[in-house]
C-alpha cells in the first residue's frame, strides 16, 4: 500500500487569480472604451468558434437545425467582430435607459423607503447621479462607456490586490 501526500497550496491559486484581476483592472484603466471593444470582439471570435464547431458537428450528423443554430453563431460572431463599435455603443445607450429607470424608480419609492431624513437625502443623490449618468451614456456612449470602464478598471484593481492579501494570509498561516 502506497500512501502519496499532495502538496496542495490554495494560496498559490488565489495569488495568482489577484494577480489576473489587477491586470485586466488596469487594462480597462488604460484602454478606457478600446476595453468593451476588445471585450466584443472576443466575444464575437469565441461566438464564432462556437457556431464553426457546431456547423461542423452538425455537417457529420446531417441534422437540420444544428446547422441553423451553428450559422447563427457563426453570423452574430462576424457581425461582432465587425462592428465591435456599434455593439458598444448600443450597450452603453441601453445601460443608460436601464440607469435612468432606476434612477426615477428610486425616487418613486422614496415615499415607502427610508424614514430619517439622512437615508432620504442619500436615496435622492444616489437617484438623481443614476439619472445624469443614464442620460450622459445615452447622448455621449463614448465617454460613458470611458468612465464605466475606469470604475470598473478600479474595482478589479482593488479586488485583485485584496484576493493576493487574502493569498498572503492563508500562506502566513
Amino acid at each position: 500500500m502506497e500512501v502519496t501526500i499532495e502538496n496542495n497550496n490554495p494560496w498559490k491559486g488565489s495569488f495568482f487569480a489577484g494577480i489576473v484581476l489587477v491586470l485586466v483592472g488596469v487594462l480597462f484603466l488604460v484602454l478606457g472604451n478600446d476595453a468593451l471593444k476588445w471585450i466584443m470582439i472576443i466575444a464575437g471570435v469565441l461566438i464564432l468558434i462556437s457556431g464553426l464547431i457546431a456547423l461542423v458537428d452538425a455537417a457529420r450528423t446531417r441534422s437540420t437545425i444544428p446547422i441553423i443554430g451553428g450559422a447563427i453563431q457563426v453570423i452574430l460572431g462576424i457581425v461582432l467582430i465587425v462592428a465591435a463599435s456599434l455593439w458598444v455603443d448600443l450597450l452603453m445607450i441601453i445601460l443608460g435607459a436601464v440607469l435612468i429607470v432606476i434612477g426615477l424608480v428610486s425616487l418613486v419609492q422614496l415615499k415607502s423607503g427610508p424614514s430619517s431624513m439622512v437615508s432620504k437625502v442619500v436615496t435622492i443623490f444616489i437617484a438623481v447621479i443614476l439619472i445624469v449618468l443614464g442620460v450622459l451614456a445615452i447622448l455621449n456612449p463614448d465617454s460613458a462607456a470611458d468612465i464605466i470602464m475606469l470604475v470598473i478598471g478600479a474595482f478589479l484593481i482593488i479586488s485583485g490586490l485584496l484576493q493576493m492579501y487574502e493569498a498572503y494570509q492563508i500562506k502566513s498561516c
